[in-house]
């Protein structure tokens, strides 16, 4: 299971939902909530397309930047749950 918004809502509902609901208020909550997601996004897609042979249109930059904006999702997840 790729590391999706919404397949991480999907698993913390699995384990409470009252996390669940906590994670997606912080994201939320967050003025740059949009390149948050999108960067996640984008880290996914680009990592599916590399694992199964196709080319992938983004710059070493690109990803740098995906992957720090993405760090922002774990401290939610690690503020949430921890």
């Amino acid at each position: 299971m790729n590391p999706s918004f919404d397949n991480i809502m999907q698993t913390l509902k699995q384990f409470d939902e009252v996390w669940a609901s906590q994670f997606k208020n912080a994201i939320n909550g967050l003025s740059n909530k949009d390149i948050i997601k999108a960067s996640l996004k984008s880290l996914n897609e680009n990592r599916n397309k590399f694992a199964h042979g196709e080319s992938v249109d983004i710059s070493f930059d690109a990803v740098v930047s995906s992957y720090n904006h993405s760090l922002q999702i774990i401290e939610m997840l690690d503020n949430v749950i921890g």
